[in-house]
């Protein structure tokens, strides 16, 4: 019996179903409206106007375009800002939480587990499954931490 085309070479269909999402994501990205605060600094308040005006009222918008005129003059924003007291635990606790990600080695698992299931004895659509089921759990324990 001869295979299809995405028996033979599994990768394929494994591409072709990470473009989807990465085409709608593409597609949704064109609703998304402009930053209201970067629209002021641009000097275009009657668009950073409207699209405040999508999400509260006439009198709320007209005060926060006011609060990103002010807030925004005679200030030096940097990289370095991040790092100032208010902000400096959390920065430090994302960035130690991103260097003990990949202490762990769980992209090794994420990248090789097919082929570590494939040489520990599953079948080909076993380890494949398998390596769904790694996915799924990484996703939903991100998911969890996020929150």
């Amino acid at each position: 019996m001869k295979q299809g085309n995405f028996d033979a070479e599994v990768w394929r269909g494994m591409f072709i179903a990470g473009v989807f999402p990465a085409l709608l994501f593409a597609i949704l990205l064109l609703l998304i409206p402009e930053s209201p605060r970067w629209l002021v600094l641009k000097g275009r308040e009657p668009k950073a106007r409207e699209v405040l005006q999508k999400l509260m009222t006439e009198n709320e918008s007209n005060t926060a375009i006011l609060e990103m005129k002010t807030s925004s003059d005679d200030k030096d924003i940097s990289v370095f800002s991040l790092l100032r007291e208010r902000l400096k635990f959390p920065m430090m606790l994302a960035i130690a939480m991103t260097v003990l990600s990949q202490f762990s080695g769980i992209n090794a698992i994420i990248y090789y587990g097919p082929s570590i299931l494939d040489k520990a004895g599953f079948a080909w659509g076993q380890a494949l499954g398998g390596q769904v089921a790694i996915g799924v759990v990484n996703t939903l324990f991100i998911s969890i931490t996020a929150f």
